[in-house]
């Protein structure tokens, strides 16, 4: 499975038990298809995160300068000096858009169509900060729908086009989620954004980090299997990731003391009506190690059964991934 926060790092899914060439048998391959399960839902969970904080933070700046605009220009109406800042950013905008609408090979775009979609995307974002000073900050959902609209409609409908149908019925669906979502979710005005953003920002970091511990992206001290011999490599595979599993298994112990605990865990705390519970809160970071103390441990087990030439294989299979 590949995607964009793998790079060139694919997932896939262990198959049918007579394929299964990995350690431990059965039990070595139905512990793989959880972990590759807990794979994808941790996949979801970031790629929604990140794609909601980023909505959610950009209508919210938008609407910030759009007041702060409104003031510098009143304030021009009665003698004031001219915001020639103003100018200068949405210029500024207009040339980050220009180049990020470049593409690469085949989808590269020519000059005329780059200059039409650059002036379009400032066009919607000066639209969005105009309807911010029409609503006033009120029935702000609106400005979320537009966006979502806005940022999957045009991939919907170039998947479409490409004839990858699955992909956009997906996409679609997930759109379709997101303004409902909006309708149904989203308070009026805009004093909740930063704290939903950090939110979304903290769980989609915690289980990031755990699918980097899958992708074999975490960080590790390469000069010990650099000069470590060949016969060896298994030990050292097991005794460091046993000490990967030992060290992620304390910091679950220690989150699992800040969420529970009598006196002072998050669980218990007592939350303001309409905010974000303190447990949901962080209940993300108990999660996540100990997702990732198990995925170590179990590399650690798989390491200790298996040959030599599986454990070189391992190896080469990590270096090629960072």
């Amino acid at each position: 499975m590949a995607n964009p926060l793998e790079g060139d790092v694919q997932i896939v899914a262990p198959g049918p038990r007579s394929a299964w060439k990995g350690p431990l048998g059965g039990l070595g391959w139905s512990a793989a298809w959880a972990d590759y399960l807990v794979y994808i839902v941790e996949y979801v969970l970031v790629i929604a995160a990140l794609v909601t904080m980023t909505v959610v933070e950009f209508v919210y700046l938008v609407s910030l300068f759009a007041v702060n605009q409104k003031i510098e220009l009143a304030k021009v109406a009665e003698g004031g000096a001219v915001p020639w800042a103003l100018p200068g950013i949405a210029i500024f905008l207009w040339m980050m858009a220009y180049a990020a609408t470049r593409g690469r090979g085949e989808t590269a775009r020519a000059v005329p169509v780059r200059l039409g979609m650059a002036t379009g995307i400032l066009a919607a974002v000066i639209g969005i900060g105009g309807l911010t000073l029409w609503l006033g900050g009120e029935r702000s959902s609106w400005y979320y729908v537009l966006v979502v609209v806005g940022l999957l409609g045009p991939i919907v409908f170039g998947l479409y086009k490409k004839g990858k149908n699955r992909a956009a019925i997906g996409i679609g669906v997930g759109m379709v989620l997101g303004i409902v979502a909006a309708f149904t979710l989203v308070p009026d005005g805009f004093s909740w954004a930063d704290k939903r953003a950090l939110f979304m920002l903290l769980w989609a970091s915690f289980f990031g980090a755990s699918m980097a511990a899958k992708q074999g992206r975490h960080l590790k001290i390469d000069l010990a299997r650099k000069i470590c011999p060949p016969r060896f490599l298994k030990y050292l595979n097991t005794v460091s990731y046993a000490f990967a599993a030992f060290f992620t298994g304390a910091l679950v112990f220690i989150s699992g003391i800040y969420m529970f605990h009598e006196e002072y865990g998050r669980f218990w705390a007592r939350s303001t009506p309409g905010e974000i519970p303190d447990w949901l809160l962080v209940c993300a970071i108990p999660l996540a190690f100990t997702i990732i103390a198990l995925r170590f441990g179990a590399r650690s087990i798989a390491a200790a059964v298996g040959s030599e030439k599986d454990a070189q294989d391992a190896d080469a299979a990590e270096e090629a991934a960072a």
